[in-house]
């Protein structure tokens, strides 16, 4: 009897223990390691708790993400990889390469800089674009380029220049500013701002607009280009110049496979014979 007893008594006491004790907290998964790869050299500093290797090249990769370089720079503390020479950084289709960048691991952050191509593949082909420094986030795929940019892309036949380009890799959409001029097809357009949507193959832009193509310059104070509809339309003190006759309207319409302009609102035109 005293050893049920004892035994009852036990049982009620862990069957009290476990009903008051707060449920086991789920652990917290580890963070993914880094890898070192290809390193002729690798050093590791355990006051700074940074790892420095070298190689031609050596590579980098943690979580989808491979930084390649002559020399990586890694602290373990904050997850940052610095890279230099012939640096190189790619995760999902976006690849950076630059003389000099630095990539935080965790937060996906990029800073280039020197010589810096930023490439990516968009559904009908890739997107360059070149800059002296690129700044943006591999995770969002958002990107600020500066001091003179380039964008090309061969499969559209379109080509970007400005001093400043934003580009949002995600929805396939680019703005730039400063001195801006496009290429697409046969067409140049000239304007202050410009906006590119390249999924639904239309740009944009406003301030001091200038289209040019063959024979045609039309000027006005914003513009839209729609590729499908092989149109260009003006809008705000429209001017159009084909040789020496002058189209003046609210906005013009340019057809520019056929070379087709049509005048909308208030409109003078001056056709010399021929």
């Amino acid at each position: 009897m005293r050893m049920e007893a004892r035994a009852a008594a036990v049982l009620a006491a862990l069957l009290i223990a476990s009903a008051g004790s707060a449920p086991a907290r789920a652990q917290t998964p580890p963070a993914p390691p880094l890898e070192i790869l290809a390193a002729a050299v690798a050093e590791y500093d355990a006051q700074t708790e940074t790892w420095v290797a070298t190689g031609s090249p050596v590579r980098a990769r943690r979580d989808g993400t491979e930084v390649s370089a002559a020399r990586i720079r890694y602290s373990t503390r904050d997850r940052v990889a610095t890279a230099e020479g012939d640096a190189r950084v790619s995760r999902a289709g976006q690849r950076v390469r630059a003389d000099r960048l630095r990539a935080d691991l965790r937060s996906q952050d990029v800073v280039a800089d020197g010589a810096v191509v930023l490439e990516y593949d968009a559904a009908d082909g890739t997107v360059t674009l070149r800059a002296p420094r690129v700044s943006g986030n591999l995770g969002t795929r958002r990107y600020a380029a500066t001091g003179g940019v380039d964008v090309a892309q061969p499969a559209r036949r379109a080509t970007l220049r400005a001093a400043h380009v934003d580009a949002d890799l995600s929805a396939d959409v680019v703005t730039a500013e400063g001195d801006v001029v496009a290429r697409l097809d046969t067409m140049t357009a000239e304007s202050r701002r410009m906006r590119g949507d390249l999924r639904a193959e239309v740009i944009s832009g406003d301030g001091d607009v200038r289209l040019r193509d063959l024979e045609v310059t039309v000027m006005g104070d914003a513009f839209e280009v729609r590729k499908r509809e092989r149109v260009a339309i003006v809008r705000g003190h429209v001017d159009a110049r084909r040789g020496a006759d002058r189209l003046r309207a609210e906005e013009i319409r340019y057809q520019y496979e056929q070379r087709v302009l049509t005048a909308l609102g208030r409109t003078h035109a001056v056709v010399y014979p021929r």
